[in-house]
């Protein structure tokens, strides 16, 4: 009988030692799985804060960084700026010499100073050049020169102009056959290729065209400023 109850106390023992042993092993579980899901972010968070650093002082912007200041300061200009200034007064003078006005320092100085290009100069009116305070001599260039530049842009009319090249006659002819006037290179090739007219399609030959001297009178007038404004 004292062997069975010995047997029991040991086993009694035992029993007890397990259930610590299962209540140490439950508790430390949450703790292994907490640091098993911490992420690389979280362990860096975790870390102290390092300690203050001086900051370096902000250096002052140099002087480069701002349009037209050189790194000592001093104003500059631009090389684009340069460039359009030199083709700017490169058109003025042009304009200006084509007018008659080339030796006039006052006008070129004035339009200068307004800005006034060869461009807008050909649309300047009356009370535009009054505005400016141009010598009376210079506005009657200045208004012919637009005048003639404004004419010479002007296209010739299509009765003055081949059908077959569009371009103004040098030697007109009439070819008999559909009563069309052609330049005569144009359509005496055409005629070669063809033997017929381009529009009625009547047999012809380069032989058959007659020279049109009214309408290269008028040609010739067109050229020297006629039929323009």
């Amino acid at each position: 009988a004292e062997l069975l109850r010995a047997e029991d106390d040991a086993l009694a023992k035992q029993k007890k030692k397990r259930k610590k042993k299962k209540k140490h092993a439950a508790a430390a579980a949450p703790e292994e799985a907490v640091s098993a899901t911490k992420t690389p972010e979280d362990a860096i968070a975790a870390l102290p804060p390092p300690p203050d650093c001086p900051r370096t002082p902000e250096l002052a912007s140099d002087a480069s960084d701002t349009p037209g200041a050189s790194p000592s300061g001093v104003e500059t200009r631009d090389f684009d700026e340069e460039l359009d200034e030199d083709a700017f007064l490169e058109g003025l003078d042009a304009a200006l010499a084509a007018a008659g006005l080339g030796a006039d320092e006052r006008t070129r100085a004035i339009l200068a100073r307004e800005g006034v290009d060869a461009s807008s100069l050909a649309t300047l009116g009356d009370g535009d050049l009054l505005d400016l305070e141009l010598q009376a001599g210079a506005r009657g260039k200045l208004r012919r020169w637009a005048s003639h530049r404004r004419c010479a842009e002007v296209e010739p009319p299509d009765w003055l102009t081949c059908p077959l090249s569009k371009e103004l006659f040098d030697d007109p002819v009439v070819l008999p056959a559909d009563g069309r006037t052609y330049e005569r290179a144009r359509i005496v090739a055409w005629l070669d290729d063809h033997g017929s007219s381009p529009f009625t399609w009547s047999p012809a030959t380069g032989a058959d065209v007659v020279s049109n001297r009214n309408i290269l009178e008028a040609a010739d007038a067109f050229r020297a400023g006629a039929f323009r404004c």
